[in-house]
């Protein structure tokens, strides 16, 4: 619109397009919050394949007898259930679980670093045995460290959709 229309008075043209270009923003508001509920219902399901993956490989990891392997990883795995099984029930609160959500990226990353450090402390001790089992397990554990940080970044994307809803 130019200078010149707005002098001439001409008040319901200029009240028209404001209607369209707010109508045109209400627009994109709703598909934005559309886009942020689908990606972090998305990234909540991924969430919960990954914890499966966690989960079994945690029980898999403890078949072997020999040597403990640490098994934080089980608790970890169920907390991810839970977190995204509360995700999903409670759609009024999802404000709150974005301390949850924080807490848990934070204990994936600790856990990470433990992983490393007791495959750096037992992992050339493990791999010299002769128990067929105790290797699988050790590959496994290696696997479920890898897994974990997939969660990290869903987690982190669910914070930042939810963020984006406010």
């Amino acid at each position: 619109m130019q200078t010149s229309e707005l002098e001439e008075g001409n008040t319901d043209d200029i009240v028209r397009k404001i209607t369209e270009i707010y109508s045109e923003n209400e627009k994109l508001k709703k598909v934005d919050f559309t886009t942020a509920v689908l990606k972090i219902d998305q990234n909540r399901r991924r969430l919960g394949n990954i914890s499966s993956v966690v989960v079994l490989f945690s029980v898999l990891i403890d078949i072997s007898h020999v040597r403990a392997f640490p098994s934080y990883n089980i608790s970890l795995g169920l907390w991810i259930w839970y977190t995204i099984h509360c995700l999903g029930r409670h759609k009024n609160a999802i404000s709150k679980v974005i301390p949850v959500l924080s807490w848990l990226s934070i204990a994936q990353s600790c856990s990470i670093v433990t992983d490393i450090i007791f495959c750096s402390v037992w992992g050339n001790e493990i791999t010299k045995g002769t128990s067929k089992s105790l290797k699988f397990s050790l590959i496994l554990f290696i696997f479920n460290m890898f897994a974990k940080l997939p969660a990290i970044y869903f987690c982190a994307q669910i914070i930042y959709h939810i963020k984006c809803l406010k």
